[in-house]
């Protein structure tokens, strides 16, 4: 398993520490999620006998987290969600049929931990860019042909949005993420599989600030 520890989020959080009280806010966020999965997946020709390929469809859940400034323009937000897809199943036999099999919906579960950089202090559309560290959790799926299990990967995430400013407590925030993810899964009787999941995952929901 690839664990990726974002270094730089680590020397960010230590030079942005000693600021002023009055600057360092929390804020906690709640809404709605929608994933669209960006990379393709493709049988490899290397390999002899059955293969089996997931395949997930757009899916959308709820998402909660928080975010907590270190300066005027640094922050940190740590979200958790839960998100539901369709999800397909195709296995290639060694004679080159192949089949696909609805696997129904699918959970999964990507964390992330993100250093944010905030362009605007004060108006009403405040825009800011981020990276850091994701983790995604993806559950196992019982099929027809036997128990489908997924590798739990990390690694990083590129992160932009904005807040419209409702009042002093309130804001919208329009958020999305990038998870360059590349995970394996295992069946039984089947070579494991290569899965690009690749996911963005938009939000979309509420600020109240502290």
């Amino acid at each position: 398993m690839n664990r990726f520890i974002p270094g730089g989020l680590l020397v960010a959080l230590l030079i942005a520490t000693p600021v002023a009280a009055q600057s360092q806010r929390l804020s906690i966020l709640g809404g709605a999620q929608f994933v669209q999965r960006t990379g393709m997946n493709e049988f490899r020709e290397d390999v002899v006998g059955t293969q089996f390929d997931v395949t997930f469809d757009a899916g959308g859940g709820v998402g909660f987290g928080f975010n907590y400034f270190l300066s005027d323009h640094l922050s940190i937000e740590a979200k958790s969600s839960l998100v539901e897809s369709t999800s397909s199943l195709r296995i290639r036999t060694s004679s080159d049929s192949i089949a696909i099999l609805k696997l129904g919906r699918t959970r999964t579960y990507p964390s992330t931990a993100v250093l944010q950089y905030h362009f605007a202090t004060k108006g009403d559309l405040r825009p800011y860019i981020g990276a850091g560290g994701a983790y995604t959790f993806v559950k196992d799926v019982e099929t027809a042909v036997g128990k489908i299990e997924f590798e739990q990967e990390s690694g990083l995430v590129v992160n932009a949005g904005f807040d419209v400013r409702l009042s002093d407590q309130w804001a919208v925030n329009l958020d999305a993420k990038y998870v360059p993810l590349e995970t394996s899964a295992k069946a039984v009787s089947t070579n494991a599989a290569d899965l690009r999941i690749k996911p963005i995952i938009f939000f979309g929901g509420l600020r109240y600030k502290f």
